[in-house]
């Protein structure tokens, strides 16, 4: 009985639950791009005052505002990667500039150079805005700018409905994060007004400035130099103009350089024996005594708007370039090149918080001055580099036998040129850092450390010096000690280093070898 009640039960269910068939997700309601473009607004209005000229600094600031009475949109603000359209959204400027025949012409944009990582999630960076609301944009580049004339300039958002992506880099359209809050909003664009103002232009030109100016570059001394040694260079702006003056500011080099002028780089080439000269990079990491780049000599700050001279007609100004023009990968060079660029980019002058302060004081006597590049003469030196460092075994000996390290093996450093080299002296002392893990020496497995002293030592020329033996290095200084069988395995046993360094060398010389393990 109970089974036929629960059978007739069940068929009078079935019409229900055949009624509402599988759960529907909620409907996406349809935002229309006429209603976004209606009730948004995009503002923009340039801080402070207007430029003067098209290198001035230039700051504008871009609101999306909300001109609806009742209606709230979502809206994406723009994040790493919305400059150059890369996600959602995209923002930028155009610019147009007046033509002679009253027309605005369209001034092209230029490629620009960024990282390429950027942040394709931008489901997280969506917001509502409620009416009468207001929200600030970043992320937009600066526009460009004509060298002269009547401008007008326009702010553009740009909302394509592109899905989001999961991780930093480049969108990978199989792994789409769907558009989040943003579903059902159609595309849209907003543009602000025009703003419009005029750019003067200068009384000298970039091209005027370039051609009636040149920079030279000279090294200390003449004739080759050990790959090791410091060099020393000179640079040297001169006015070949005859009948007119330029104003430009001395080369300077304070640590904190972020808003200072002008920027002095180098540009480094050798040939490793095949006859080509090719860049080079600079030196990192290794081991140098001296005060690295030079930076502890340097100012941590200069107000370089002091720093403008005023070079009549066959005037020059000198400096001396900072070591760190020569830190760079000389060691296996046959010749090395140098040359070096003078960039003054109208960059303005940091106010006591460290922002850019406001122009024309934040140029100084170069407000007038456009933004010009120099680069000088590449100049060339003969490279030596016959040092070498050796770990040799000693053959007669077996490492099994052996009770120190110098029996084991010897660490030698050969001359191969045709002049002595001296590696020590009492006023600045060369020294040899060795290492070993978990070598074998007789029967035990040891570790071996130790920084030697070197006395004053010249290394004579077509000659050779083994170092654990000569009466320069002091070997007191090198400890064994036994390895105790519980101890964990040496991340490289039987790994044998010699370091051997001395102040003011540029690059150290290194040796390694493997030898027998226990």
């Amino acid at each position: 009985m109970q089974s036929s009640h629960a059978l007739v039960f069940g068929l009078a269910l079935a019409p229900l639950i055949s009624m509402q068939g599988p759960e529907r997700r909620p409907e996406v309601s349809i935002v229309r791009r006429a209603d976004v473009e209606r009730d948004l607004k995009l503002v923009a209005r340039i801080e402070s005052t207007p430029p003067a000229y098209s290198w001035w600094p230039l700051s504008i600031a871009v609101e999306i505002v909300d001109r609806s009475p009742s209606t709230s949109y979502s809206i994406v603000m723009p994040g790493d990667g919305s400059d150059a359209d890369w996600r959602e959204p995209h923002v930028y400027f155009t610019t147009e500039v007046l033509a002679p025949d009253g027309t605005w012409t369209l001034v092209p944009r230029r490629g620009g150079i960024r990282c390429g990582n950027y942040d394709p999630n931008w489901l997280d960076e969506v917001v509502r805005l409620a009416p009468g609301a207001s929200r600030r944009l970043q992320w937009l580049s600066n526009p460009y700018l004509p060298d002269h004339g009547t401008v007008r300039l326009r702010a553009h958002y740009v909302y394509k409905a592109r899905p989001a992506g999961p991780t930093w880099g480049e969108a990978d359209p199989s792994r789409s994060l769907g558009l989040g809050d943003m579903e059902g909003v159609e595309p849209f664009e907003l543009v602000s007004a025009p703003i419009e103002f005029v750019l003067t232009a200068p009384a000298t030109t970039r091209v005027e400035i370039e051609r009636d100016l040149a920079l030279e570059v000279t090294r200390d001394g003449t004739g080759p130099a050990f790959s090791w040694e410091l060099q020393h260079f000179r640079a040297r702006l001169s006015n070949r103009s005859t009948t007119r003056a330029h104003r430009v500011v001395r080369p300077s080099f304070p640590r904190k350089d972020a808003c200072h002028a002008p920027r002095v780089t180098d540009l480094a080439r050798v040939d490793l024996g095949d006859g080509r000269l090719q860049a080079t990079g600079r030196l990192m990491g290794g081991f140098y005594d001296g005060p690295m780049d030079g930076e502890l000599q340097r100012p941590w700050e200069l107000d370089w708007r002091e720093q403008v001279v005023e070079l009549l007609p066959g005037q020059s100004v000198d400096c001396e370039l900072p070591p760190s023009f020569a830190l760079h990968e000389f060691e296996r060079a046959r010749t090395a090149a140098l040359s070096i660029e003078y960039a003054y980019d109208g960059r303005p002058s940091c106010d006591a918080e460290g922002e850019p302060a406001a122009a024309p004081e934040a140029l100084g006597a170069m407000a007038a001055i456009p933004p010009f590049r120099l680069h000088s003469n590449e100049l060339t030196w003969s490279v030596r580099s016959p040092m070498r460092i050796e770990i040799v075994p000693r053959a007669e000996r077996d490492p099994l036998h052996a009770s120190s390290l110098s029996e084991c093996l010897r660490i030698v450093l050969r001359n191969e040129g045709d002049e002595p080299i001296e590696i020590s002296n009492s006023q600045s002392a060369a020294k040899l850092e060795v290492s070993a893990d978990q070598l074998a020496l007789g029967s035990r497995s040891v570790d071996v450390r130790g920084t030697l002293s070197i006395g004053p030592l010249v290394l004579p020329a077509r000659g050779e010096l083994s170092l654990l033996e000569d009466p320069a290095v002091d070997v007191r200084a090198l400890w064994t000690t036994p390895r105790d069988p519980r101890s964990p395995a040496a991340y490289d046993p039987g790994r044998v280093e010699a370091l051997l360094h001395r102040p003011g060398w540029i690059h150290s010389f290194r040796a390694v070898r493997k030898f027998v393990t226990k």
